[in-house]
């Protein structure tokens, strides 16, 4: 047998078994994917106070730097003024200190001590100030309240989640794929993403594959971006993914094994 024929064959036989490996799709072209945004959070606070506004309900969108809850931090605020009044008295207290040991009219511990008492409290004065700037918790980045946790007037326990957001600007798709199809898929390759929720097709390309191959199911995952906009897709939606490029080896397939 000529070993251009024979090569022809075992080509043949190969692709076959690629296409063949995934009976979803009559060409073995298209697989299934989810939309996934890459920013999700669970945001808690540490600190016990009343919730006085929650500014964002369930589903809207907000902008980055938005307030999306705030508490009454009136006792707070009226420590952190407590704690001024007295940084500020330390160090009164220091200054004239120093100006007394140029005459030495007091001694280096005296001096010493009074340092001490100042920088104490500045540190607690500036653990106020982190501590009040919590009051107010802004947007990471645009997106939309998934759920609120908590309710206005309401005083969670610190730590405890009180609303889950999500990034509505940063989207990718997962899909899950044959193993074999890493023979030609990488970074950058096209395809068509069908999002079942809106019935409409968008361009999309391959941004990562997955690190892994499941042994079991002989499926690996990879991750794509779109390539236009998309401003109706939501994380959650599911739809179709086609690749052009199976497609076609599909076809070299037929071709191969219909040659005479």
């Amino acid at each position: 047998m000529p070993l251009t024929r024979l090569a022809a064959i075992v080509l043949s036989v190969l692709i076959a078994a690629q296409v063949q490996a995934y009976p979803a799709a009559a060409d073995g072209s298209n697989v299934r994917g989810i939309v996934r945004a890459m920013d999700k959070a669970l945001i808690a606070s540490e600190l016990i106070a009343r919730v006085d506004k929650i500014p964002f309900r369930d589903g809207q969108s907000f902008n980055k730097g938005d307030v999306i809850i705030a508490f009454d931090c009136a006792r707070y605020n009226a420590e952190l003024r407590s704690a001024s009044a007295e940084t500020r008295a330390a160090r009164h207290t220091l200054n004239a200190n120093l100006k007394l040991q140029k005459h030495k009219a007091i001694g280096s511990s005296e001096v010493e001590i009074s340092r001490a008492k100042f920088d104490q409290a500045e540190s607690h004065m500036q653990a106020l100030k982190v501590r009040t700037r919590q009051c107010k918790i802004r947007a990471p980045y645009n997106g939309r309240v998934v759920k609120n946790l908590i309710n206005e007037h309401e005083m969670p326990k610190a730590n405890e989640p009180l609303i889950e957001i999500v990034g509505d600007t940063d989207l990718e798709i997962d899909l899950l794929v044959p193993s074999n199809w890493l023979v030609w898929l990488k970074p950058g390759t096209k395809f068509e993403f069908f999002v079942d929720e809106v019935q409409h097709s968008f361009h999309a390309s391959v941004v990562r594959l997955g690190a892994v191959v499941d042994p079991i199911s002989q499926t690996a995952r990879l991750s794509g971006v779109f390539l236009e906009d998309r401003a109706a897709v939501l994380p959650g939606m599911s739809g179709t993914a086609h690749f052009k490029t199976m497609k076609k080896i599909s076809e070299r397939v037929t071709n191969v094994q219909t040659a005479p």
